[in-house]
Parts: structure tokens; C-alpha cells; sequence
């Protein structure tokens, strides 16, 4: 329990709504909209009954309801918002979604001779647009379908005495995906970063990886004091508008030395037996020792086999739907 009460405790601290006051000047326009415990609980319960095929009239007339309030907040952006839970969104819903496989078949049209890595960086930006919504109802579809949500939702109704949750809408903003990037902060020192979509190889970053760094290094040296994470040990996510020279912060996320909180240490290996977290991973002493910061992106591209074998297990399902038989010669 000792553990549980822990976790979220960070979870909680690194929910948007925590710290959007504070970096609110740093961050992206966004909107709040509470979700009631009574509505939690209806979320969590659907997600269940739709994994079994079960209905549940009492819940489906509460969720009625909360649709029509997210979207009146939706409507203030009439271009598209991307909706996320106080602390994660439903982008694994959003993964073979058909509206991820209509669009990712468009982009592939434009591409002639296409590489693995060029698919992989295809799939990718598919799956972000997927997320450009206008529609309630296709923001509640998608929750009631991610593992995610839900994962979070039952840790936040295990200590519902402190229930604080919301949908957390923002004008949706096509940052292209080899600007986004994942830091991590350590007592107050930004000590390694790298690419957030890891193992795709994207030229601009190897010509442009030290301007990068400097934009978000400075961002971070404007903003670092004023985060309220207590411990000042946390992930922050980051996308750059390369053209204006301008850094946001995308979201805030859990981090330490405590199974690192559930968050991905992307390209830092922390772990050797990941399961075990038997804390001997040869990047340890970048975060928690006296290593120097390190920024690290993909400096070639990976042959095709190599990118399969790391692929996200969904999206291989869906190469072979799309590709077919030309997948059996990687």
C-alpha cells in the first residue's frame, strides 16, 4: 500500500491541472472540464462492460450527459482538440482506429518507394492526427476503449477522497513528430534527453540536433524553478516550432528512481531485466549519478528488419492488413 499511496502521489502531482497555472506561459491554450466521481466510476465501469459485451443502461445515460458538457468546451475549438485525461491520453485506443488507417494510407500516396522507416514515420503521424477531433462522442468512444484511461482512472478511484480529475481539452496543434522530445529532471538539473519516437531515423535532427538542444535548454533554465514538483524530479515532454524558434511544453509526466514511475525511459536504458528493475541499466549515472547531460537522437536509419523487430506489436497487424504478402521478406 506504501507503494500504491507513492505512485500516486507522483501521478497526481504531474497531472496538467496541477501545474497549468504555473507554466501556463509555456504550455499550449487548454480547457478543463471536471469529471465527477460519479462519472469516473460510470467510465471505468463501461470500459469493463464493453470489454465483455455487456450493457449498462444506468452508466450509458451518465455518459449521455458528460458528452454533452465535453462538448460544449470542444466547440470552442472549432478546427479540433486534442482530449486527454488529467494525466495520459487515449492514443493506444487511437492506434489501428480506422480513422488512423484512412489517414496513414493517405500519407502513404504521397510517398514513392517508401522504407520501413518511412512507414514507421508515416504510422506515427497518422496516429497524432487521428486524435484532431471535433466530435464528443468520438473522444468518449476512444477512452471507453483505452487501456490507458482506464489504467489511470482505477488508480484515481482507488484514493477517491482526493478525487481530482478532468478532461483536459486543447486546441489541437500539428506539431511535426521529429520535434517532439522527451527530458528528464533529476533535484533540479535537466540530465539527459532525446527524440520522443525513438528508433525512427530523421535527418533534420542530425543536421539541426545542437540548435535543439540550446532552445531547450534555455526554456528549461526560464522555466525550471517554477514547476511545482516537489522533489523537482520529473519527465517533461517537449515540442519545438523549429521555424519560430519557439519551445512548449507538451506535458509533465512521473519520474525518479522508484521503477521509474511508469514512464518510458526512451532511448536510456536504466534496467537490465526490465521486470526485475534490478536498477543496474548502463544510463543509470546519466540521471543519477555524475554522468553529463546527454541529447540523443538516431543518427542513420535502422535496416527494415531491425524496425520490425521493434515495431509496436499492433501496428505490425496492421502492415500486414495494408501490405500484405510484402512483409513475409522482411
Amino acid at each position: 500500500m506504501k507503494k500504491l499511496n507513492y505512485l500516486s502521489e507522483k501521478v497526481r502531482e504531474a497531472d496538467l491541472e496541477q501545474w497549468y497555472e504555473a507554466l501556463e506561459n509555456f504550455t499550449y491554450e487548454t480547457q478543463f472540464v471536471e469529471i465527477t466521481l460519479e462519472e469516473g466510476k460510470a467510465m471505468h465501469s463501461l470500459y469493463e462492460a464493453r470489454m465483455t459485451g455487456k450493457s449498462l443502461e444506468k452508466e450509458e445515460l451518465i455518459i449521455e450527459k458528460v458528452i454533452q458538457k465535453l462538448q460544449a468546451t470542444m466547440d470552442k475549438f472549432p478546427e479540433g482538440s486534442f482530449v486527454k485525461l488529467s494525466s495520459r491520453s487515449a492514443k493506444d485506443a487511437s492506434v489501428a482506429s480506422k480513422r488512423t488507417i484512412t489517414i496513414f494510407k493517405e500519407l502513404l500516396d504521397k510517398i514513392d518507394n517508401s522504407t520501413m522507416n518511412q512507414k514507421l514515420i508515416a504510422i506515427n503521424r497518422a496516429h497524432i492526427l487521428a486524435l484532431q477531433l471535433t466530435s464528443a462522442k468520438e473522444v468518449m468512444d476512444m477512452f471507453l476503449g483505452s487501456e490507458r484511461i482506464n489504467s489511470d482512472l482505477d488508480l484515481a478511484l482507488q484514493f477517491s477522497s482526493t478525487w481530482s480529475q478532468h478532461f483536459i481539452v486543447r486546441k489541437f496543434v500539428p506539431i511535426p513528430i521529429e520535434y517532439e522530445f522527451r527530458a528528464f529532471v533529476v533535484n533540479n538539473q535537466l540530465r539527459g534527453m532525446c527524440q520522443y519516437y525513438h528508433y525512427i531515423y530523421f535527418p533534420t535532427l542530425v543536421l539541426n540536433k545542437e540548435k535543439i538542444a540550446n532552445l531547450i535548454l534555455q526554456k528549461f533554465e526560464e522555466m525550471k524553478d517554477i514547476v511545482p514538483i516537489r522533489d523537482k524530479t520529473y519527465v517533461v515532454d517537449w515540442a519545438v516550432d523549429f521555424e519560430k524558434e519557439k519551445v512548449y511544453v507538451i506535458e509533465l509526466n512521473p519520474f525518479g528512481d522508484y521503477e521509474n514511475m511508469g514512464t518510458s525511459s526512451a532511448m536510456f536504458k536504466l534496467h537490465d531485466n526490465i521486470v526485475a528493475m534490478d536498477r543496474k541499466g548502463p544510463d543509470r549515472d546519466i540521471f543519477f549519478g555524475d554522468k553529463p547531460f546527454e541529447f540523443r537522437i538516431e543518427t542513420s536509419e535502422k535496416d527494415d528488419i531491425n524496425l520490425w523487430n521493434l515495431m509496436f506489436g499492433p501496428w505490425k497487424s496492421l502492415f500486414y492488413e495494408i501490405f500484405g504478402d510484402l512483409l513475409k521478406k522482411t
